[in-house]
């Protein structure tokens, strides 16, 4: 799937520099057409690398380019890859959906991560070495708060979410 990429001289120089700041291997960039936004995909297993600790390595780079980023890992599958890639659409969808109505929109803010670890014996039978595999799940969430109307509830809820992602509204 990558071999028919073109990167312009602009999306090489960005990649660049961001390879050089983060340490990750990027393998594709495109900057929006109003040149707001970068969006890297990086190669699997290192988007850790690329975001850093709470975010550090991504906060730095868009002070240097005064430039919106996203980062997402690059998956083999060109169905997996597109669904990854245009996930944070959804987000936007809703930003442009509150101001078309012109209603007061906070967020989305990230809440802390929940993580559930599970270590699992490796032998089934408990006879050899005490050896274990961990599992952990982790649960994402982010907060949308917004001056709600019913029509404008209803344009959010025609937004088609990924099977992945569970959405929940609170009326208050």
């Amino acid at each position: 799937m990558l071999s028919k990429i073109k990167i312009t001289d602009n999306e090489m120089k960005y990649m660049a520099l961001f390879e050089n700041m983060t340490g990750a291997t990027i393998l594709d960039c495109v900057i929006d057409d109003e040149g707001e936004t970068i969006i890297f995909a990086v190669k699997k297993g290192d988007i850790g690398l690329a975001i850093g600790r709470d975010g550090e390595k991504i906060k730095r780079f868009k002070k240097l380019t005064n430039k919106q980023i996203e980062v997402f890992e690059y998956l083999d599958t060109p169905i997996q890859f597109i669904t990854r890639a245009l996930k944070p659409a959804k987000i936007r969808e809703i930003k442009d959906i509150a101001k078309k109505m012109g209603v007061k929109m906070i967020g989305p803010v990230p809440l802390p991560t929940k993580r559930l670890s599970v270590p699992v014996r490796k032998t089934p039978c408990g006879d050899g070495a005490r050896t274990w595999d961990k599992y952990e799940l982790r649960v994402h969430k982010r907060l949308i708060e917004i001056d709600a109307r019913e029509r404008v509830m209803r344009s959010i809820m025609r937004i088609r979410v990924p099977n992945e992602v569970y959405v929940e509204m609170e009326i208050r």
